[in-house]
C-alpha cells in the first residue's frame, strides 16, 4: 500500500556505486531521492535538509552507518527520522544491535526491489499515522485547558499554571501578581436579555481580554462571570495600572443584543501580589477577590489594590 504521502524524501547513503545507482531509479518515481555515498556526506546532509526516511549501508569508508545512526538521533530526537539499515552483513548480531541503536528495519543484501519499495512505504505510512496521532494527542491535550464557552483558560490550568509560576517566583525572587475581575451586573444581563446574551457577553469579554494581556500572562475563566489573571514577573503598582486599564478599555466595548440595542459592560477588579509566605494561590486569590468585592461596594467599574 502506497503511502499518501506527496514527494516524501529519501536519503540513500550507499558508497556502492551499483546500488546506489538502483535504489534511485526504484524509488525516485514516488519519492524525492538524494544519494550520498560516505557518511560525512550523510550528516551534512540531514542536518541541512531533513529528510522524510533514510536508507543507510553500514560498512562505508569514514563514518560507519552506526555511527551515521548515532548522529541522526542527536540531530532529531524529538521527531526521529525512520531508518533503514540496508547492507550485505547477515549476521544476527548486527541486525539487533541496528535496531536496539534506534533503525526501524533492517534489510540484507541481495534484495528484492519490492521488499525495499514495500518497506519504504510502510514506514513512511507509520510515520504519517504517528504524527498525525501525536497532532491529534496534542489538540485534546489543549483542549482539556480551555474553557469551552469562552475560550479562556480553564479552572484546572490556571492552578497548574499558578503553581508553576509561584514556584518559579520564590526560586528567583520574582514578582508575581493576581487580577481577579468580575462583569458588573451580570445576573441582571441574563435576567434581561437572557442567557444567550450572556454567553455573548462572556465570550466578548474573554476575546477582548485576551487581546489586552501581555504573551507571558494567564487570562483564566474560574467560574460564572469571575475571571482571574495572572501577571509574572510583575510588581503590583504595573498590575494596578494594568487593571486599570483593563476596566477602561471594557468600558468601551458595545455589544449587540436580540433588540438590536448595543450593550455596554463594566468590571470590577482586585489586584494583590503573591507573597512568598502564600503557601498556595487560593491565600492570593481570596486577597484578590476580596479587593474586588470592595471595588463592588464602592460602585463598580474600578479597581482596588490589596498589597
Amino acid at each position: 500500500m502506497t503511502p499518501n504521502i506527496e514527494r516524501a524524501t529519501i536519503l540513500v547513503v550507499e558508497d556502492e556505486l551499483a546500488s546506489a545507482t538502483l535504489l534511485s531509479i526504484l524509488l525516485s518515481e514516488q519519492y524525492q531521492v538524494t544519494v550520498v555515498n560516505c557518511g560525512e556526506d550523510a550528516v551534512a546532509s540531514v542536518t541541512t535538509n531533513r529528510p522524510d526516511l533514510i536508507l543507510l549501508d553500514i560498512m562505508m569508508p569514514g563514518l560507519d552507518g552506526y555511527a551515521v545512526l548515532d548522529r541522526v538521533l542527536e540531530l532529531y530526537p524529538e521527531d526521529p527520522i525512520p531508518v533503514i539499515f540496508l547492507t550485505g552483513i547477515t549476521q544476527a548480531e548486527a541486525e539487533v544491535r541496528s535496531l536496539n541503536g534506534g533503525a526501524v528495519d533492517y534489510i540484507t543484501k541481495p534484495y528484492h526491489p519490492d521488499v525495499v519499495q514495500a518497506r519504504v512505504n510502510l514506514h513512511l505510512e507509520l510515520q504519517t499515522k504517528t504524527r498525525a496521532l501525536t497532532q491529534a494527542n496534542e489538540e485534546l491535550s489543549h483542549l482539556s485547558t480551555i474553557d469551552a464557552l469562552t475560550g479562556a483558560r480553564n479552572r484546572r490550568y490556571f492552578y497548574e499554571f499558578a503553581e508553576a509560576e509561584q514556584s518559579r517566583a520564590l526560586r528567583h525572587q520574582l514578582p508575581l501578581c493576581l487580577v481577579m475581575l468580575d462583569i458588573d451586573h451580570f445576573k441582571r444581563i441574563n435576567d434581561v436579555y437572557g442567557h444567550a446574551t450572556g454567553d455573548t457577553v462572556l465570550t466578548t469579554f474573554a476575546k477582548h481580554m485576551g487581546q489586552l494581556i501581555r504573551s507571558g500572562d494567564c487570562l483564566a475563566r474560574l467560574g460564572g462571570e469571575e475571571f482571574a489573571i495572572l501577571l509574572p514577573h510583575t510588581q503590583p503598582e504595573e498590575a494596578h495600572h494594568l487593571a486599570q486599564r483593563f476596566t477602561a478599555q471594557i468600558a468601551k466595548l458595545s455589544i449587540e443584543t436580540p433588540d438590536d440595542t448595543p450593550l455596554s459592560i463594566t468590571i470590577s477588579c482586585g489586584v494583590t501580589q503573591v507573597l512568598p509566605e502564600d503557601t498556595n494561590i487560593d491565600q492570593a486569590l481570596k486577597r484578590a477577590d476580596d479587593a474586588m468585592y470592595i471595588a463592588k461596594g464602592e460602585g463598580r467599574n474600578r479597581v482596588v489594590t490589596a498589597f
